[in-house]
């Protein structure tokens, strides 16, 4: 008998896919272009070593950021989705064992992404012939980075062995990736500084490793044991998925929802009164929980914070380099983006849900149009998550105004401005809110766009958390002209996805067993073929 057979097969089918050459090919050439456009748009540096760094800095970055959401990418919904299909217990009808499905995903998962990781060194490597750059920091980073892929793919894959929705994968894994990356940091250059995955990477130049050579290699040593003990945990799960679900838990969930029906049919009936589609896409509390603790904690970090400053009138001496500036900072970013990435995940999950399991065809043959179902997942959308927004941003107003007080107030040179001071506070925080409802709304109608485009919900929640959240704060490498287009994005992103719904919904809907291949794939522009016989709406 093969050892490890489901290992065996997945390496074999995985070595013949075309993604593989196609990733060694294509990731290296983007990042060459970036680095063409990059130091096109900025002056010459003053010598050679300068643009060495330049290349360095750009590169080694942008390379973090891929090997981060390669375990979101890849393996965060692996598991879920063959507990979805049904096909996870179709394996243990076999002498298969738990840790057989998982290095067994986890092999087919990570060759892609091994692969291209080693076409990004040659890149980094390219620094060396113009100075500035050491050889040991060369292959210090590709460690670096080779951990923190194995960590991310680990990472996904416990997520995926415990979760059932591609969206709650998807969302989980990216938070909990940039909480374990970036969590530590408050801590910098202490003991507990190397708990972070990202240390390793931070620690690779001469300047910190030369300082503090046992964090780099004591971080890289934790990411490895932190990414076996995730995976052990995943094994252990998906163990218990074999031996199946607890009666209690299953008794429990009962006797809730008997405790709790009579105000939720109530309340659907209502919601059932209001738009059909609304009654059918309510995502019940779930959604409603997560958001509302986020905005609780951006709230109560906001009081601790800004709460005596407020109450007594008083500025910090030194301006805003204080720690608790920047922790407050930190968490109201970290919880902007996690608030974000889980109404990305949701809009995608309810029209990819809806149109695999033929949903959509039902509502098409009924007297509703396509702008009424598209408004009921909006209205399932506001439910869960508007309230714990506008909390949210009512917060960062009240930070801008106090960041920005503080700012123009400290300097003398700010009373001679031909404004005053309370004409800039109103008008950057009046354009703060509209850019702020101007993304959210991009965030969704590309969450509909790519749900109903995809492959999947999982490739779809990827594609829309990396076009319309990640991508614009990629751009900002391109310096004034990266600012235009993280400004104007959302805009884009917004306009772009209710024209492509409008022409596309009827045709897509009804794709759930037709190829792949007329669907869109990793190109956001690319354009779904039509049939012959069918028109856009």
């Amino acid at each position: 008998m093969t050892l490890l057979p489901i290992l065996d097969r997945e390496l074999r089918v995985t070595a013949r896919r075309s993604s593989i050459y196609r990733n060694r090919l294509l990731v290296p050439a983007v990042l060459a272009a970036i680095i063409v456009l990059d130091l096109g748009l900025v002056a010459p540096p003053a010598s050679a070593k300068g643009l060495g760094r330049t290349i360095y800095g750009v590169v080694s970055y942008l390379a973090f950021i891929i090997c981060a959401l390669e375990g979101a990418r890849q393996t965060a919904d692996c598991l879920s989705a063959e507990k979805r299909e049904g096909t996870l217990g179709l394996l243990f009808l076999t002498d298969l064992n738990s840790y057989d499905v998982i290095l067994g995903k986890l092999a087919a998962a990570s060759l892609a992404s091994f692969h291209a990781l080693l076409a990004m060194v040659p890149i980094l490597g390219c620094a060396l012939f113009l100075g500035g750059v050491t050889p040991g920091e060369v292959w210090r980073i590709a460690l670096a980075l080779a951990s923190l892929l194995s960590f991310s793919l680990a990472m996904g894959m416990w997520v995926s062995s415990r979760s059932q929705s591609a969206s709650h994968a998807m969302g989980g894994t990216v938070v909990l990736l940039a909480l374990a990356l970036f969590a530590p940091w408050p801590l910098q250059f202490n003991p507990f500084s190397c708990l972070s995955p990202a240390w390793a990477f931070f620690g690779a130049t001469d300047l910190n490793y030369t300082a503090h050579p046992l964090a780099y290699w004591g971080s890289l040593l934790l990411a490895q044991a932190f990414a076996f003990l995730l995976l052990t945990l995943a094994a252990v799960n998906i163990h218990r998925f074999r031996e199946g679900e607890d009666p209690r838990k299953r008794k429990r969930q009962r006797e809730f929802a008997s405790a709790s029906g009579d105000t939720t049919r109530v309340k659907r009936g209502n919601m059932l009164g209001v738009n059909p589609v609304y009654w059918l896409a309510d995502f019940g509390g779930g959604s409603g929980i997560v958001s509302w603790t986020l905005a609780c904690v951006a709230v109560a970090v906001t009081g601790i914070f800004l709460g005596p400053r407020l109450a007594g009138g008083t500025q910090p001496a030194g301006g805003l380099n204080v720690p608790g500036f920047y922790i407050m900072l930190g968490v109201l970013l970290c919880v902007h983006l996690t608030l974000k990435v889980f109404l990305a995940s949701r809009a995608c999950q309810c029209v990819a849900e809806a149109r695999r399991n033929s949903t959509l065809e039902l509502l098409l043959c009924t007297p509703l149009k396509v702008e009424d179902i598209l408004r009921g997942q909006v209205l399932a959308l506001k439910k869960a998550f508007l309230k714990p927004l506008l909390v949210v941003l009512f917060v960062e107003i009240i930070a801008i105004y106090w960041m920005l007080s503080v700012t123009i107030g400290i300097p003398a040179a700010a009373r001679k401005l031909p404004v005053s001071m309370g004409d800039i506070l109103i008008g950057v925080e009046v354009a703060y809110v509209l850019f702020f409802l101007l993304d959210l709304q991009g965030v969704v109608w590309t969450g509909f766009w790519f749900g109903l485009c995809s492959k999947n919900e999982s490739t779809a929640t990827f594609k829309t958390i990396f076009y319309v959240i990640l991508l614009p704060v990629l751009l900002l490498v391109l310096y004034c002209l990266g600012m235009i287009l993280f400004v104007v994005w959302p805009l884009v992103a917004y306009v772009w996805s209710r024209l492509q719904l409008q022409e596309h919904f009827r045709h897509l809907a009804g794709q759930r067993l037709i190829a792949s291949g007329n669907l869109t794939g990793w190109l956001p522009l690319y354009v779904p073929n039509l049939p012959e016989n069918a028109a856009p709406d």
